[in-house]
């Protein structure tokens, strides 16, 4: 089983494959340029130094978001032009859940997963014991911490970004200290059954809140 993966989420693209139950990565920081211009490359790098191809890819798994809104839409439109011109199965992974895989006991005790996204804000998700408490959504990172108990673990940029903040209100909470979101995680999640088998049509971005643009054009 080959698994490629691409995470464009974050501001690192990274790519990732799974070819003979190895697992290998590439990534690219966002100084060297926009996502758009070092996605493709990454993947090329990491097809050739497996000496692999993409038609010889078995599954592509997308990361769907939350994060950067233009990241998010290139990665997810790549990985579904490749698995629709190979003729096989897309997974979508939404990046809150790729962060709660990190956590040794996923479904055990209460894990927040926490993306910064500035100006107080952030993208969430809750879980306890399995059950899913506050649904991937749009927050005010301080009102979120609100509604968190006292014993949570939470993990992500978000937490480190705001973990004064955290520790003040929240003094016996955990801040796991992998925050990462990246392509090899998302192969990890895929092999560990997580993750939704997409239809003809494709993944689908996961957008929680309206882009800047949007967002001024509604505050002119």
């Amino acid at each position: 089983m080959k698994l490629l993966a691409i995470s464009t989420s974050s501001t690192v693209a990274s790519a990732a494959l799974l070819c003979d139950g190895a697992i290998s990565s590439v990534r690219a920081e966002a100084k060297r340029g926009g996502h758009s211009e070092v996605t493709m490359p990454l993947v090329d790098e990491l097809l050739s130094t497996a000496g692999t191809s993409v038609a010889e890819i078995d599954r592509f798994i997308a990361d769907v978001g939350p994060g950067s809104f233009t990241g998010v839409r290139i990665g997810v439109c790549l990985i579904n032009a490749m698995a629709f011109a190979c003729d096989k199965q897309t997974v979508a992974i939404s990046s809150l859940e790729a962060l709660r895989f990190i956590a040794q006991n996923p479904d055990e005790g209460a894990i927040c997963t926490l993306i910064d996204c500035r100006n107080g804000n952030g993208y969430a998700a809750l879980y306890k014991n399995g059950e899913v408490i506050i649904p991937p959504s749009a927050v005010v990172v301080s009102e979120l911490i609100d509604k968190l108990p006292d014993d949570v673990v939470i993990i992500g940029d978000g937490a480190h970004i705001h973990r004064i903040q955290i520790s003040e209100k929240l003094p016996n909470a955990r801040i796991h200290p992998n925050c990462e979101v990246n392509a090899e995680l998302f192969i990890k999640c895929a092999e560990a059954g997580k993750g939704a088998v997409c239809g003809e049509h494709g993944a689908m971005p996961m957008y929680l809140r309206k882009a800047q643009a949007e967002r001024m054009r509604d505050n002119a």
